[in-house]
């Protein structure tokens, strides 16, 4: 009987190819644009592209990215995650949408717009149309009864 080795590190070792492949695939998509703009933000690694300037990660230390730095691009059936470990460290992890990993951190930068406080839209404050409005009402009534006897 053969051993299989299971370990951690080839596992990891796989996922870090794979998150490179794909990095590689989003951003010669940006260099190779014919949009100036985006050329130009893949070139310098800014606005969608910030992921340029991060190194890859194991999916394992891709779970600490703090969420309120998370970051995500999907095209196609590929999803990178970028955002920032708790030293500082700028990383992404990439893999195709459907796979158990890339749901986790979807959920988990989903998990930090959910705790937001929203209003719901029946108890909202609407002082300034309510100013408006009535106003409004005020400038038209004035127009329209003023002009009653001017008519006849």
């Amino acid at each position: 009987m053969g051993t299989c080795s299971t370990g951690s590190k080839s596992g990891n070792g796989a996922q870090i190819q794979q998150s490179v492949k794909i990095y590689n695939q989003f951003l010669e998509q940006g260099l190779n644009s014919k949009i100036k703009g985006i050329q130009e933000k893949a070139e310098n690694g800014t606005g969608n592209y910030s992921f340029k300037n991060a190194s890859p990660v194991a999916y394992d230390e891709a779970l600490n990215m703090q969420k309120s730095s998370m970051n995500t691009i999907t095209r196609g059936e590929n999803t990178l995650v970028d955002g920032i470990l708790p030293n500082g460290q700028h990383v992404y992890f990439a893999g195709k949408t459907s796979t158990p990993q890339i749901q986790t951190l979807l959920e988990r930068r989903k998990s930090k717009t959910d705790t937001t406080a929203k209003v719901p839209d029946d108890k909202r404050t609407t002082t300034t149309y309510d100013r408006w409005r009535k106003q409004n009402q005020r400038n038209f009534e004035s127009w329209f009864y003023g002009n009653q006897g001017k008519n006849k």
